[in-house]
Parts: structure tokens; sequence; C-alpha cells
């Protein structure tokens, strides 16, 4: 932006002046003023976030802070006549404008620094009230000067008193002034104590309050530039101006319109919609008045007079100018997209008419501007706030290919006139280099527009000030320009590259020096390995500038860089150097100075296993496969090396560590290999190690790597671990030594390399890996000379190995016959053997040896949502405790039975009738070995020792539930409501039916035969609360049969007509040869009893053979008479001849009182059968017309095929 006045481009703001006193210039009222004034000031910003349209900032301003002794509170005065035009005119001989230009910059300079809106006077206010008067005047004489002129005269009186009637003065001072309080006359103690807190609120509420000032001072201005439009133009004579270019009324427009545009910033700072739209008019007008006026004559290169060739360099500032503006408007509306484009629009209308093709200088001059607008647009976008920008951001991720193709840092927009965008301030600055590259040297000519005469070197430095503008735009701004990381930091990296490009051509030591910087820069760790192909181009460019800087120790350390990239990059630069090993500080030197930036010169795989890759047991044999690999290219080393140098890089020693992941100092071992010189090398090593002692091994063998960067050598040994653990191999060192030889002259460079082994990209472990072995009778010289065999490891890391216990030879086995089945809620006990033979190698010491039992269920159908669990216990232990053998196990062998507790725990009711299930005994051994160390948590291995399934069943037995009636006829069941209880208490009006019921259980097994059935017992129970059900005798039990007596009645006298009842039964029984008793109990079974019906029941009781007396009791258990008919039904072999039989077989309709029993006897004659048919009683109710059936209430009448049978005694 340095390319233009600083007026012209500067953000636009209310333009205020402030002079302070000269009693005040040296006090600290003046520092607070300017500290406070400093918040508001945007004086000399081309940007300020105030400008973004909505933001909720403070309002801003143009302040200059003058000094009373500089007599600036003159304004511009009007030199003219009313009739003659102004300086600033083009129809003012006395104007630089005269006769056609369109605006001078004098005008901008005009509102931005001569005429302010507002002009703030510092006063200090005497401490004699007799000098107020004279304050008075001078206050009133400047407010009206400043009147004259529109300007806004505010005065801050600054008192030093702080007497009471200094406020009364003050007032009075208003009063006489006639100055409002805010925005008039303001009053500041000058007190230390108070001073910041009084100055800050003095500026702040000024500030505030004086927006409205500035509009109306703007807006009136504004008024009379549109009256302009109206006015009619007189231009003196032209004779003597060598110009044949007249000035038009499209040019007299555009000069109103620019005028317009500005002022109107002027008045709405914060929304610069309506000026955009001034702008964009006014740059139109002026593209096409350059066109009109310039375009045939640059097109044929005519040469102008010196007075046109400055209204051309005035045209085109004008255009920049107003294109900087509009371009910073659209910023402004959070509008960057639109910005960009009309930047890029600007770019083009002006080369559609400067740029000649085949014109040299037209193009130079060209190519120099453009380089100016890119330079700017980055600058100005580097000062956009990046909430601003994020529309860039969003539309080079997620811009449809239809309308655009985003690139980064650019955006190439796609239609019927494509063109590109840089979204980047990097890029931008970048698009600059480019441009002024194309720049050359030549003298400034015609029309060479903000062309400076610039030697080579010049051109050169601007072009390296540039990209280093770029690199911290880079730096600065990496996520406004993209959320991807390495595109940033690839840019970065290309940035740098290009800067120390431009410092390498010039040559010089100085600009080398330069180069390195950069070089190095771009040569950034992170990216070596990414970039490889990259980096070896800059390695190479470093290799020459250290040659070219004789610093041959830095030459060698990046040869060797380069030897590590050298198969991924284009190696085009490769020479030998006949005096790199001249310098003395490369004879035995170490390198471990420049180890960060070498890096790693070899990388180590490293991989430990069992023989066979299954469990690793203590003193097993443990294998240890360490893979080298070489990332050091020798050969190319040794072409940048003297002639008739040899090269060769060694492992002198490789230490490796081995750890316990507990951090036990007594589990640490260090294996250490040390190169030995052989008359040939082998790939492939199998080293047999020797021990110093328990914690060091040692082994030999030939070390020297390839000369060609790859996997170099497989070294292969065996461990032995005597602890139990997860061990590690955690580090690796190695000391390397590159070893030149020259004229049997030896020069070592020695390197002392750690592998990270976690992060280092060829250690990292995965879970498959590769173990090689040799092939019997193949020389093994490369890796493919190795038999491979892929395996997945059991560990997360190829470095660990966990060392398990030795497995004890131990037999848990049930003792006998293995149970059959068992039952839901079974307790049993399980009788287990365990045989234990101490393992052969007698250095092994168990701290725990138990037996662990686990239990589960497994359903056949998984969808089942049963809720069964086991309890389990060996005799003596809690639940799920493991068997300890430590103290049992005295020799080495042992052989005992131990009683198991198995329970199947279920709850109750539930529905397992279909279940079907096993339960899986699975038999452990838990042992963990004696280490004679503090273990803060015991190192435990589990081994399986057997495995069982049982069958489930839901039940043992099948329960089925009878409910018979039964009868009393001793009147306990049906009281007479006739006779009334002698107790008052037991008086009731009506009395309670009591019906007598026998329960009967009928038990079946299920597929077992040797269940005993101990006892049981009949739980009845009444659904509604209002029903009593008594038991009134125990449970009697007869084989599988149970049955009980129970009563049902109503509790409360109210009447119910049935009665639900849930019947159930519990069953004691134990297996046959044990005497754990298990209870089973049946699932409720729901039965709806009769309560308020009458019906009729019968026995029978056997006399002599062939003859019994049969009893018909027909029960009335309400409070109503019921009118019944009875036909007994003759014949069947049977006869009731008998003189005992006072009834009739049939008889008329009789009633049957409440709460009753009506017994009909018969004495009977039966012929003489195991099974008689019981003669049929018809019963029918006269009222309800209903017949009722007969109901047995003996044991030895049974219903067969819909009739009653009596079991007849006599037979």
């Amino acid at each position: 932006m340095e390319h233009y006045p600083k007026v012209l481009i500067q953000q636009l703001a209310p333009f205020v002046k402030l002079e302070v006193a000269k009693s005040l210039e040296s006090s600290p009222v003046a520092e607070c003023f300017s500290k406070n004034i400093a918040q508001f000031n945007i004086s000399g910003k081309v940007w300020d976030n105030s400008i973004i349209k909505n933001r909720l900032l403070n309002v801003r301003y143009v302040v200059e802070v003058v000094k009373e002794s500089q007599n600036a509170h003159s304004l511009p005065v009007k030199t003219v006549s009313q009739e003659e035009h102004s300086v600033l005119s083009p129809f003012n001989v006395d104007s630089d404008l005269f006769p056609n230009g369109i605006l001078s910059p004098k005008w901008f300079l005009k509102y931005a620094q001569d005429l302010p809106f507002a002009f703030i006077k510092t006063m200090l206010l005497s401490q004699d009230p007799a000098e107020d008067d004279d304050l008075v005047k001078q206050i009133n004489s400047l407010k009206m000067y400043y009147n004259s002129q529109n300007v806004k005269f505010v005065v801050i009186l600054v008192s030093q008193s702080e007497d009471a009637d200094v406020d009364l003065r003050v007032d009075h001072l208003r009063n006489a002034t006639n100055l409002p309080r805010l925005t008039g006359l303001l009053h500041l103690h000058n007190t230390d104590e108070t001073l910041a807190r009084d100055s800050e609120l003095v500026i702040t509420t000024l500030f505030a309050n004086l927006k409205s000032a500035a509009v109306d001072f703007y807006s009136n201005i504004e008024y009379k530039i549109n009256q302009r439009n109206k006015k009619y133009y007189t231009c003196p004579s032209t004779q003597g101006i060598d110009s044949d270019i007249e000035i038009t009324p499209k040019a007299l427009e555009t000069r109103n319109l620019i005028k317009q545009a500005m002022i109107n910033q002027l008045t709405n700072p914060r929304n610069l919609e309506q000026a955009l739209k001034l702008l964009e008019l006014s740059y139109q007008n002026l593209v096409e008045l350059l066109r009109d006026d310039f375009a045939n004559k640059i097109q044929q290169f005519t040469k102008v007079s010196a007075h046109d060739l400055n209204l051309f360099y005035q045209y085109r500032q004008l255009c920049d100018i107003i294109a900087f503006h509009i371009v910073r408007g659209y910023f402004s509306l959070e509008d960057p997209i639109t910005a960009l484009k009309k930047h890029k629009t600007h770019i083009a209308n002006i080369l559609s008419i400067v740029w000649v093709e085949g014109n040299a200088s037209l193009q130079n001059y060209s190519d120099n501007w453009v380089a100016i607008q890119y330079e700017w647009l980055a600058q100005l976008m580097l000062l956009v706030p990046p909430s601003v920008l994020k529309d860039l951001q969003i539309l080079t991720k997620r811009s449809s290919k239809a309308q655009s193709l985003p690139y980064y840092g650019g955006l190439k927009i796609l239609g019927k006139y494509s063109f590109d965008i840089i979204t980047s301030p990097t890029l931008g600055f970048l698009k600059s280099v480019y441009f002024l590259k194309k720049v050359k040297q030549t003298e400034p000519g015609q029309y060479a527009y903000l062309f400076e005469d610039m030697t080579s070197k010049e051109i050169k430095m601007r072009i390296i000030n540039l990209l280093e503008k770029s690199v911290n735009a880079t730096v600065l701004l990496p996520l406004a320009i993209s959320d991807d990381q390495i595109e940033s930091l690839s840019f970065l990296l290309y940035i740098n590259w290009l800067v120390a490009e431009e410092f390498y051509l010039l040559s010089d030591d100085d600009s080398i020096k330069k180069a390195v910087e950069f070089y190095e820069s771009s040569l950034a760790n992170s990216a070596i390995e990414k970039w490889a192909g990259v980096s070896s181009v800059i390695l190479q460019k470093l290799i020459m500038c250290y040659d070219k800087l004789k610093d041959l120790k830095n030459e060698l350390i990046n040869i060797l860089k380069l030897a590590k990239v050298s198969d991924k990059g284009h190696l085009a630069m490769v020479s030998k150097n006949e005096k790199l090993l001249d310098n003395e500080d490369i004879h035995n030197t170490s390198l471990d100075d420049d180890a960060k930036s070498l890096g790693n010169l070899i990388d180590c795989h490293a991989l430990v296993l069992s023989k066979d890759n299954s469990e690793a047991y203590m003193f097993d044999k443990c294998q240890v496969q360490l893979t080298l690999k070489n990332n050091l290219n020798v050969d190319l080393v040794e072409k940048f090396l003297p002639t008739g140098s040899r090269a060769k890089l060694v492992v002198e020693q490789l230490d490796l560590s081995i750890a316990r992941l507990d951090g036990k100092q007594t589990s640490k071992r260090t294996v250490t290999l040390k190169h030995e010189v052989t008359d040939q090398l082998s790939f492939y090593s199998e080293l047999d190690l020797q021990s110093s002692d328990i914690h060091h091994y040692i082994g030999k063998a030939n070390l020297e790597l390839d000369s060609n960067s790859g996997i170099s050598r497989l070294i292969q040994f065996d461990q032995v671990f005597q602890k139990t653990g997860l061990y590690e191999i955690q580090s690796l060192k190695t000391q390397l030594k590159l070893v030149i030889t020259l004229n049997n002259k030896t020069y070592d460079l020695t390197k002392l390399e750690v592998i990270d082994l976690d992060t280092n990209p060829f250690s990292v472990s995965t879970h498959h890996n590769t173990l090689y072995t040799p092939i019997p009778g193949r020389e093994a010289n490369k890796l493919e000379d190795l038999a491979k065999k892929w395996f997945r490891i059991t560990t997360t890391n190829s470095r660990r190995i966990k060392v398990s216990p030795l497995r004890p030879d131990l037999e848990a086995s049930i003792d006998g016959e293995i149970p059959s089945n068992l039952f839901l809620g079974e307790k049993v006990i399980i009788p287990v053997r365990i045989k234990y033979k101490s393992p052969q190698n007698q250095l092994v010491k168990y701290k725990k040896l138990s037996v662990l039992l686990s239990a589960k269920i497994s359903w056949e159908k998984n969808d089942l949502d049963v809720d069964v669990t086991t309890q389990i216990s060996w005799n003596g232990l809690k639940d799920d405790e493991a068997l300890d053998l430590q103290g049992s196990v005295t020799d080495s062998r042992h052989e005992a039975v131990y009683s198991l507790n198995v329970s199947l725990l279920s709850p109750p009711n539930g529905d397992f009738e279909h279940a079907k299930a096993k339960l899986l005994l699975n038999f452990r051994t838990i042992v963990s070995e004696e280490t004679g160390e503090v273990e803060e948590e015991e190192d435990e291995s589990i081994y399986d020792a057997n495995t069982y399934e049982i069958p489930i069943l839901a039940k043992p037995f099948q329960a089925s539930c009878v409910i018979c009636p039964r009868c009393r006829t001793d009147g306990l069941d049906m009281p007479s409501p006739f006779l009334i209880s002698e107790a008052l208490e037991d008086a009731t009006i009506m009395p309670v039916a009591t019906r007598l019921w026998l329960v009967e259980y009928t038990l079946k097994a299920l597929n077992q035969s040797d269940l005993l059935i101990v006892g049981s017992e009949i739980n009845v129970k009444a659904k509604n609360p209002e029903v009593v059900v008594e038991a009134i005798q125990d449970s009697e039990s007869l084989g599988t049969v149970s049955s009980q007596l129970v009563t049902t009645r109503s509790k409360t006298g109210f009447t119910h007509r049935n009665a639900s009842v849930s019947a159930s039964i519990s069953v004691k029984w134990k297996r046959n040869g044990s005497e754990l008793v298990n209870t089973y109990t049946s699932e409720e079974v729901e039965i709806v009893l009769p309560l308020s019906d009458p019906r009729v029941l019968v026995n029978i009781d056997a006399e002599d053979k062939g003859k019994a007396k049969i009893q018909y009791i027909l029960e009335n258990p309400t409070s109503r008479i019921f009118m019944f008919t009875t036909q007994l039904d003759e014949g069947e072999g049977w006869s009731f001849e008998d003189d005992r039989n006072l009834l009739p077989l049939k008889q008329p309709a009789f009633p049957v009182l409440p709460f009753t029993q009506h017994i009909m006897e018969y004495y009977w004659q039966y012929e003489n059968e195991q099974w008689v048919k019981v003669p049929n009683l018809r019963v029918f109710d006269v009222q309800y017309k209903v017949g009722l059936p007969l109901l047995s209430v003996s044991e030895s009448i049974v219903m067969r095929e819909n009739r009653l049978f009596w079991k007849s005694t006599g037979v």
C-alpha cells in the first residue's frame, strides 16, 4: 500500500481536531487525553474493525491532537470570490486540475486533515473567578468563528481548584456561552486521584455524543455536492495548455460521484452499501474516460504531452484508489467473494486498456502495476479479521464444481468468462512476485505509471521482501486460509524455497548465507520423509551453498542427509569435491551434535516370541529377532567424496534393554551385540549369547551394513526368562561409525543413536509379523534367501511377551457317576477328585496354587429371558472362593476328594416349563510364582483343568391338583337363621354359610427314578380378601398323593356367589443315597369354587352284602327359600324295596329353607359288583327351571363316563 498516498486509501471517518492548551501541553492531562483518544482514533489506518457492518463497536474518528503553540486552530479559508471557482476545481486556472482534471488529492486532504467537523479546545479554568468574563468572551469569539464554518465547537475546561464553587462557575460559563453540557462545554477536575478516571469519562462521553454532529456536518456537504449538478460551469481559456482532451459532462459527473461516495463514507462509516453504489458508478465512468481518452494513443504508443501524461496518471491513480475503496467496502459488508471479484475485474479493466501485445515497455509497466495490485490486496487481507474471510474457507472446501474449482489459496470461477481469484494473502504475495519477476530493468518511459527506475538487484530485493511477507502471512493465518495443516506447511516450505532461490542468485557470500537460512527453513524435519523428492533437491542446493562458503563439515552433514532420501529424489547436482576431506574437523569427529537434524542412520524392528508362538512359560527358550535397516545410501556418499575414497557404515555396538513392565529391578536385563570383523559378510546371524551375569548377555557378529539403503541385517538369539511377568524390549541404543578411507588414511565419523521403538515407523509393531528362518543348503545373502512364516502375535506389541508360571500337572474330575441332570432350585453336593503332580523343574516354587470353579448356564434358546443364577462353593469356603491347594500339597504328588456345593437359584413362579439348559462347570487352575520380591499385585496365571456339562430340568415333579366338595351334617356349615346366639356380641342378622372342600395333589416324578418324597404341604389361599379359606387339618400324604381339607366362607357376611382360590404344594424330597433335602414348590393353580349356589351331594354307606344306605343332601346356602321336585331313577339291577324308606321315589314340589341341609335317605339293594352305578336323583328347581347335578362327597364315589360309580366294599 506504500505505492499510494496514505491520505487516499486510509479508512474514512469523521475528522476531529483537539487543541491542547499551552499550559497543559506537558501536563498529565495531555497524556491522559492522548491515551483515551487512542481507542477512538483510526488516523492513518487503512482498516479498522469498526468499518464492519452491524458490529457493535464504539464510533471511530480521525483525530488530530495539536498544540496551541502550533496555531492550528484556523480553518481553510476560501481565497476566491463567490463567483469564482475553488482552487480545487478544474475550472480554476491556478488549480492543478485545470483544464480537464477530475479530482485532486488535495480534495481528499481537505476532509482528512484540514477541515474537521468538530474542533475541541482545552482551556484552563483560572482560580480567580474575576477572569470568567474574559473567558466567556474568548469562548464566544471562537464559537462564532467555527459556527460560521458550520464546525462544531467544543470546550473542555480543566480546573485545578477543588473548591465547591467551581461547578457553579462552570454552569455559569455554560449559560453565558450557550454551550450544552455533553457536546459543548465539559468540565474536568485535574486531581491526581481521579484524573485517569475522569479524563476517560470526559473523552468517552464526548465522542459518544459527537456522532449526530458529524452526520449533520457531512450531510450538509453531501447536499451541496448534489446541488453541483444544477450549476452552470464556465471554463476559462485553455490557450497555452498542450492538451487535446476536453473535459466532458461525464467527467464532471464522475467528479461529483467520487465526492459523494467519499463524503457518504464519512456520513455512514459503519455501513458502506450506499457509498459502494456511488463508488462503482464513478469507477465505471473513470474506466470509460480512460478508454476514450487514452486507449487509442496507448495502442499506437503515440507520444502525448506532459499535461496529458499527468492526466493519464491522475486517471490511473483515481481508478486504483476507487478500486481499493470498493474492495475494502465489500470486505466491510462481509462479502469477501465479491470483494475479490471486484479486484480481479479492476485488473482486467485496466489491462484491457494499457497492455499491448508485443510492446515490451507497456508489458513491463503493466506487470509491475499488477504486482502492486496483488501486493495491496494481500496486505489488506492480512488486516481483515479471519471471521470475515470464513466464507472463503468454506467455499474452497465445499464449492460445487459446477460453479467454481477451489485450490489452495485461490478459487477458479467457472462460467462463460472463467477467471481466478486469490483467497489467501499468502498466494496474493506470490502472485505479486510472479508478475514482478517479469519486470525487466529499464528506465521509466511514457505511460510508466507507478514504475520506478530499479536495478536488477533492487528488483530481486523487492521480490525477496514480498516472499518474506508471504512467509509471515502463512505463519500468521494458517487457519484462516485452510484447516489442512499439511497444505499450509507445504506452502510455507515452498515459499522459503523461493526466497532461498532469490538469495542464491545474488551469489555474494551474505546472500548465500541468507539462502542457506531459508533452505534450512524449507527443510523442516517433519517434511523430509513426507516430501522426500523435494527434500533431495533442497539438500543438493544446500550442499552447493556450503561448498561456495567452504563450510566442509556442514557440506558433509548435508551429503549424509541427502544419502538418506536419495532413493526417492532426483539427483541432478551430484559432483565430487576433491577437497571435502581437507578440513581437520572431519578427522575422527562426532555427529552427535547434528543428531536432531540428521535423524537416525539406521532403524530397527524388534520381535520376541516363544518358539512356536504359543504361550510362553518360565524356563522356555524365547526367540528375539532384530531387523536392522540402513537408511544411508553409502554409495551416494562416495559420489561426493574425493576420487578413490571408500565408505562403509558399521554398527560398533548395539545395546538392547529388556525389562518387566511392573518395573522390578531384578527383572531387567541388557543384551549387548558387538561388531566383529570377519572375512565374509552374512545377512543372517543366529547368535549364541554369553552371560557375564544373570542381567547382562553379550554376543558378537559382523555388523557392517550394506552400502545401499534398505534392510541390511537380520539377527536372532534366544532368551530364557526365570521369572513370570510381561516383558518388553524397551530401548535400543546403537553406536555407529561411518568409516571413510582415502589413500590408506581413515576418517571415522561416529554417532550415538537411540531408536524410539514406539514412534519410529519401521519399529512400530503390529499384530501381524514375520519370522525368518534359514533355508537348509542355501546361503542367506539377502532377505529373499530366508523362509518366511507369517503369524499373528497374541500380545498388542511385537516387543512384548508374557511369561507365565509353569503349568502344573493338575487334574480335577467328578468322583463317581456324573449326575444325569439337575433341577432348578436344587442343592446338590458333587464330589470332586483332584490329582496333582509337581513339575519336573524343581526350581519353581508356587506362591499360590488353587482350583477355581466357574459355573455358567447355557440356554438352547438365546431369546429366553430366564433369571436363573448359580451358587457354588467348596465345602467350608465362601461362594466362588477358590480351593487353595498350597497348604495341602506337601510332596510331589497329591490326591484328594473335595465336596462341591452347587445350587441353582430361580425366582418363584418362573416360567421354565419349556426352557432347556445346561450347567457348564469349568475347573481352572490358578498359579503364581514365588519371586522373593515385594509384590504390589500378584501376577497370576489361569489354566483350564476340566469342563463338565450337566442338563438342567425345570422341576422334579409334575403336580396335578383336584378340589372336591365335602360335607358335614353337624350344623357347623349351615347354621340355622332361626336360632339366635345367647351371646349378644355373636348375634348377626344372617348366618354365614361355610363349605367344606378336599384339596388333593398327585405327584409324578419326571425323568428320574431315584427321587424320594420326604414330606409335603398344601397351601390354599383366596384371591378375594373378602373370602376366608381355612385349613381344618394338616396335609396328609400317602405315597405320591397329598390331601388337605379346607373351608371357604365370607369374611363379612356378604354373599359371594363364587370364590377364586389358588393352590400350590411344597414337596420336600431328596435323592436316593443322599441326606440333602431339597424343596420343590409347584406353580399356583387358580380354581373358582361356588359359594352361594344350591347343590346336591351324594354319600353311600355300605351295610350288608348287596345293601347300602344312600344319602342325598340338598344344600341351600342362601337366605332365600327354594322349591324343588325330585325323582329317583329305578331299574338297572337295583331296588328300593325297604321298609325303612320313608320318602317316595318321586316327590312333588317341596320347600328348602334358608341355610339348611335337606337330607334325603334311601335304603338301597344292588347287584353285588365292584363298581356300581349310583342311582341318579333328579333334582329340579321349580322357580329357576334348572336341574341340579349330583356331586360326590366320598372317595369311593367317582365319575366315570359322565356317570357316578360307587366302589362297593361287599365284593
